[in-house]
């Protein structure tokens, strides 16, 4: 439980640290309601965390390869 836990904050970290990235690079924000730009971002490790966003295989990815018809992306601005 413990494991899983830590792997899941692990996981979370990538996001955030890929995010940031690519918003330092940004000029502006997107706007609102708009599309959200092609992020490139690490595929989690873990086969289970794959195959629940449907990224089986792949070591990077994309919000748009993940098969939804909805994904919510909730954003933290904290400065």
């Amino acid at each position: 439980m413990i494991i899983n836990l830590f792997r899941a904050v692990v996981l979370m970290m990538g996001f955030w640290v890929a995010f940031v990235s690519w918003v330092a690079a940004e000029s502006q924000a997107p706007a609102e309601g708009s599309a959200l730009p092609a992020i490139t971002l690490p595929a989690p490790k873990d086969a289970a965390h794959q195959a629940y966003l449907g990224l089986a295989g792949k070591k990077q990815f994309t919000v748009a390869d993940i098969p939804a018809e909805i994904v919510i992306v909730h954003i933290f601005n904290m400065y």
